[in-house]
């Protein structure tokens, strides 16, 4: 850092980096860590956490429970079949219709007692969507 002193001066001026006694902050980095966590979109982190309303949600969730609501983040909002579940979950071994709607009911649950809101939408007769 010390070696690049007007490319600092530059970014500070832009408003891209702070500098502050011994502590650098990038302006666009700590503008969105001041920002309201729980208004932020559901993100996968870098370290393939996933994150949704601040709350870093990987290791509290059972596999198919994280698996669910993977597949409901990646669909952008629209309907997942209870079919795509079992296929994708289950791996092709044939369940019921309970099977999905009980595990749907724990993810809710789980959710819910983590302090997450649960936005995961039943469309009867259609499957599930993950309202954006």
């Amino acid at each position: 850092i010390k070696s690049y002193p007007l490319v600092l001066d530059g970014l500070v001026e832009m408003g891209l980096m702070e500098l502050d006694k011994k502590l650098i902050t990038v302006g666009l980095l700590s503008r969105y860590l001041d920002l309201d966590s729980a208004k932020l979109p559901p993100f996968i982190s870098p370290s393939s956490d996933l994150v949704i309303d601040g709350v870093v949600l990987s290791g509290k969730l059972s596999s198919r429970e994280e698996k669910v609501l993977r597949m409901m983040l990646d669909s952008g909002g629209k309907i997942v079949s209870k079919e795509s579940l079992i296929e994708d979950i289950w791996e092709g071994v044939e369940v019921s219709d309970w099977a999905v709607d009980s595990l749907v009911s724990r993810l809710r649950k789980r959710l819910n007692e983590i302090g997450v809101k649960s936005r995961l939408i039943t469309k009867k007769g259609r499957g599930y969507v993950w309202q954006l």
